[in-house]
């Protein structure tokens, strides 16, 4: 796993968790549904400023978003 595909998981697991659907999540951040749709597939290297738009629209903070991307079990893995 690449650490575009633990971002998806991560951003996808946040929203769901928050029972966000991609189409809210979209709106929220000011960002495509069909971009959403591949971030969570692991299909899109986003850039710092779409993943604080992505944090602020599931409201978290950047920094932790980036811990939820941190403890993820195969990002240990990337190292």
């Amino acid at each position: 796993m690449n650490l575009q595909q633990i971002f998806g998981e991560t951003i996808k697991k946040i929203r769901l968790k928050k029972g966000l659907s991609q189409e809210t999540l979209s709106f929220e951040a000011d960002i495509d549904r069909t971009y959403i749709s591949d971030i969570e597939k692991g299909e899109r290297n986003v850039s710092i400023q779409v993943s604080y738009k992505l944090a602020s629209a599931l409201q978290i903070s950047f920094s932790d978003l980036i811990k939820e991307i941190e403890n993820h079990g195969e990002y240990n893995k990337l190292h």
